[in-house]
């Protein structure tokens, strides 16, 4: 009971200070700025706890019912500060809270060592290879196939030319504060625990679900529940995807880079608008051709190159 005191109020708290840093400045630039100073708090905390308590490198024994109930209340606790966040102010500044519920709910109430939950840094230079050979496959494939397809159904090429200033804003936070926060909740803590009683293929589901309804939050205002289904489709797909790679490798490093990729490197994209306008008015078939199908085939590769990306990775 403690412990669990300890979490809310540390919630509480957390979401507090990051609020506040949103209304007091418009700009991103001080809620992103409080939510770096904060991560590395919880760094120094965790690095000052872990040498007082002798934390566990395996999941304790714990009834399958407490696994759902902590599965669907970090959820619940996620959502509620989420959603005000996206609405208020259509940025998920949220993360560092919920790197704050990661953390303290693998050490103060499963008392175990973030390793468990897939936090491996051994070999990193390797493990952030894989990310880069994963995000490649997955980008390139189909941004190459897309690309094709917009010079044969408009005649335009697509893609003018790459920005990196964008990318290079966006790809901190979305590396250290998304990418940790998301791949920690839910291929990290719900899959691992869920796997301690299910198949892996269940466990993966279940994540895939609640990572799909993670992103509906996007689409209330205003509300489009097209854009809404196809993004939680989408995000279904990817927590899939991603969570298939986590069951073989037990290791949450090559996500943490592939998500801060995926949410970052396309914003560098400078499109040709004459292709885009072009794009707008087209028939369904191409629009379906350009957006939808590269996407099935990158996916599609990074499924195949999965389990042998996995497998090299956890090799000495």
């Amino acid at each position: 009971m403690k412990n669990l005191a300890a979490l809310l109020t540390i919630y509480l708290l957390t979401s507090l200070v990051v609020f506040a840093s949103a209304e007091i400045s418009k700009a991103k630039l001080l809620p992103l700025a409080v939510s770096f100073i904060l991560l590395f708090i919880a760094y120094i905390w965790y690095r000052r706890y872990s040498r007082k308590i002798e934390l566990s490198e395996e999941i304790p024994e714990v009834d399958v019912g407490k696994v759902w109930a902590l599965i669907f209340g970090l959820f619940f606790l996620s959502m509620l500060v989420r959603i005000p966040f996206v609405l208020l102010y259509g940025e998920p500044y949220e993360k560092i809270v919920v790197i704050y519920l990661i953390l303290m709910t693998m050490t103060r109430i499963l008392h175990c060592k973030p390793s468990v939950f897939g936090f491996k840094f051994e070999g990193i230079g390797k493990s952030l290879t894989v990310g880069a050979v994963y995000y490649a496959v997955l980008e390139f494939s189909a941004v190459i196939v897309q690309l094709v397809f917009v010079f044969l159904f408009v005649g335009e090429i697509y893609v003018i030319g790459y920005d990196f200033v964008p990318f290079l804003l966006s790809f901190p936070f979305a590396t250290f504060c998304v990418g940790i926060s998301e791949e920690g909740l839910f291929r990290g803590l719900m899959q691992t625990l869920l796997q301690k009683f299910y198949s892996a293929k269940v466990a993966i589901f279940v994540q895939s679900a609640l990572f799909g309804l993670w992103h509906f939050i996007w689409h209330v205002s205003p509300l489009n529940f097209g854009e809404m289904a196809a993004h939680i489709l989408s995000s279904f797909i990817i927590g899939a995807l991603f969570g298939y790679f986590y069951s073989i490798a037990g290791n949450l490093a090559p996500l943490i880079l592939v998500h801060g990729l995926v949410d970052s490197f396309p914003f560098g994209y400078v499109l040709n608008q004459t292709a885009v306008g072009k794009l707008a008015n087209s028939s369904i078939f191409s629009q379906f051709m350009v957006y939808v199908a590269p996407y099935i085939l990158s996916i599609t590769l990074v499924f195949i190159l999965t389990r042998r990306l996995a497998e090299w990775m956890k090799k000495p």
